[in-house]
């Protein structure tokens, strides 16, 4: 699975309008969507702005979704 972290959902609304979303949760606070896009099983974190909001959003991926890249 291919993680995506972004900082805010203004900035998601691209990608996951190509996003045949499966399903949605929250996770330590950010809100993840799980599904695929051009051709591809993605997890995207919308994570907030800031370099420890990074990489807890990384983090997530890595270990709650498998994302083996980011």
């Amino acid at each position: 699975m291919i993680g995506v972290v972004i900082a805010l959902q203004s900035e998601a609304e691209i990608l996951l309008s190509q996003m045949k979303i499966s399903r949605w949760l929250t996770v330590s606070g950010k809100r993840v969507f799980v599904g695929r896009a051009y051709g591809k099983d993605l997890a995207l974190c919308v994570c907030g702005v800031g370099k420890v909001n990074a990489a807890l959003g990384t983090q997530l991926l890595v270990s709650k979704f498998d994302a083996t890249k980011i």
